[in-house]
């Protein structure tokens, strides 16, 4: 029985039978739905409050991944130039005669 229908009932049938008894009944009612309206309230709060916290800790999880792009990236980079490196050093020692291979 939902909440509009007991208040109806309470104030109809159930207070010509005993109007003290509606009374009660109409107080429950009304703190019953005070309640509800609260925890509506308060879970209406909690999800504005999760949801502020998710995108709070999307956005520090998209910097980190920027971040972590960026070092990766620098590393990559740094790779690289030393392999290029590694290889003029190879070639120049080969052509130098340093190493085991064909001077030119």
């Amino acid at each position: 029985m939902n909440l509009d229908l007991a208040r109806k009932a309470a104030e109809g049938e159930i207070a010509a039978f005993s109007p003290r008894l509606g009374e009660v009944l109409s107080l429950l009612l009304a703190e019953v739905r005070e309640t509800r309206e609260e925890a509506r309230r308060a879970d209406e709060a909690r999800k504005r409050e999760l949801e502020e916290w998710a995108g709070e800790l999307a956005k520090r999880m998209e910097e980190e991944t920027e971040r972590t792009r960026e070092v990766l990236r620098r590393e990559n980079e740094q790779r690289q130039a030393e392999i290029r490196c590694g290889s003029y050093r190879e070639i120049a020692e080969i052509r130098h005669g340093k190493r085991g291979g064909v001077g030119v």
